[in-house]
C-alpha cells in the first residue's frame, strides 16, 4: 500500500493543493489542483514545481498546519507566495471505491482534516471516517465520532458541507462547521474521477480555508 500525502496552501486569492500516493495517479506522479482568483485548474505531474514549504510540519504526524510558502512557475516566471498551509494523509485503501478529504486551516485558531473511505457496494452509513483537531502550539488530536453532511449539485459534485465532531468521548457538544464551495472542478484519474472543491470554511464562528476532495471508481 502506498503512503499517501497532500499538501496544502492558502495565500491571498491562491490556494493549492498537492497529493501523492493519491489513487488514480502513478507513484513518481503528483496531483497539483491550483486555483488563482477563481481561476482553477489540476495537472499530473513528475515535477517538483509547484512546491509547498510547511513550516514546522512533522511528516509522521497524521496532520499538521501553520504557516506555510509556496512557489511555482507560470509563464516562465517564478512566483513565491506566503500563507498558511496543511500536511495530511488521505486514505489509501484499495478496496475503497469512494474516498473522501477535507482540510479546514485557519493561522489562528483550530485546523481541522477529515478522511472516509467506502468499499464498492457498501451503504451510506457504513463509510469508515477518521478525523483530527490541531490548534496552535499543540498536538493533532483524534476526534471521538466525526460526522460529515454533503449537499450536491444536480451534477453530482459536492457544493457544500456540514461537520459535526464530537472530540472527546465525554464531550456534551460537538465542534461544527459549515463549508461551501468556491471553486470546482473534475478530473478523470486512471480509474477514478476525483471531484475537487476549494472550500471557505467557518468552524465555531471563526473564518477558515481549505478543500473538499472526493474520488469515485
Amino acid at each position: 500500500m502506498t503512503e499517501s500525502t497532500a499538501h496544502e496552501f492558502v495565500g491571498g486569492e491562491v490556494r493549492c493543493w498537492i497529493g501523492r500516493g493519491v489513487p488514480g495517479i502513478a507513484p513518481d506522479e503528483q496531483l497539483v489542483i491550483l486555483c488563482e482568483a477563481g481561476e482553477i485548474s489540476a495537472e499530473r505531474t513528475s515535477h517538483d514545481i509547484p512546491k509547498i514549504e510547511l513550516a514546522s510540519a512533522d511528516p509522521e504526524a497524521p496532520f499538521s498546519a501553520g504557516e506555510a510558502s509556496l512557489s511555482f512557475e507560470r509563464n516562465g516566471e517564478l512566483h513565491e507566495l506566503s500563507g498558511v498551509g496543511a500536511l495530511s494523509h488521505p486514505p489509501t485503501d484499495e478496496e475503497a471505491a469512494l474516498v473522501r478529504s477535507i482540510v479546514a486551516v485557519d493561522g489562528e485558531s483550530a485546523s481541522i482534516a477529515l478522511y472516509g473511505a467506502r468499499p464498492a457496494g457498501a451503504a451510506h452509513d457504513s463509510e469508515r471516517a477518521s478525523a483530527w483537531l490541531l490548534e496552535p502550539g499543540s498536538e493533532p488530536l483524534e476526534v471521538s465520532e466525526p460526522l460529515l453532511s454533503t449537499e450536491y449539485e444536480q451534477s453530482g459534485a459536492a457544493r457544500r458541507a456540514g461537520l459535526e465532531l464530537w472530540v472527546g468521548e465525554g464531550d456534551e457538544l460537538p465542534l461544527r462547521g459549515a463549508g461551501t464551495k468556491v471553486a470546482g472542478t473534475a478530473v478523470d484519474l486512471d480509474g477514478w474521477r476525483l471531484d475537487a472543491g476549494f472550500y471557505s470554511w467557518m468552524i465555531e464562528g471563526a473564518e477558515a480555508a481549505g478543500s473538499y476532495l472526493i474520488w469515485r471508481r
